[in-house]
């Protein structure tokens, strides 16, 4: 049985993309083909305990863990681009390459 690893929502400026093309293709890729690429992004993970909708949306018990990420994606000229914020369910996994060229997470499952 298949359950959501997390709850997403991302605001970024209105009419910047087709928010139906999300279906089929990446945020960035598609911010990157409209000429907006994301350069620079900062993020803050922290736990949290999941309120009941959240917990509902989620299929887990209401104050379950979860890591809740708040990232902030610019642009080339440090142009804020896209807010995001996540809930990743309490047993997801965060892996981190590190490299001269930055850092490349990866979100699991357990």
């Amino acid at each position: 049985m298949s359950v959501p690893l997390l709850l997403q929502t991302s605001y970024l400026p209105a009419g910047l993309i087709d928010v139906e093309t999300l279906r089929h293709q990446s945020l960035y890729r598609l911010l990157e083909e409209a000429g907006r690429p994301v350069r620079q992004a900062s993020e803050t993970i922290q736990a949290v305990a999941l309120t009941a909708e959240q917990a509902r949306v989620l299929r887990r018990e209401p104050g379950s863990p979860a890591l809740s990420s708040s990232r902030l994606s610019r642009g080339e000229d440090g142009t804020p681009l896209v807010d995001d914020r996540a809930l990743l369910v309490g047993d997801t996994v965060i892996t981190a390459e590190r490299a001269v060229t930055g850092t490349n997470l990866a979100y699991g499952h357990r």
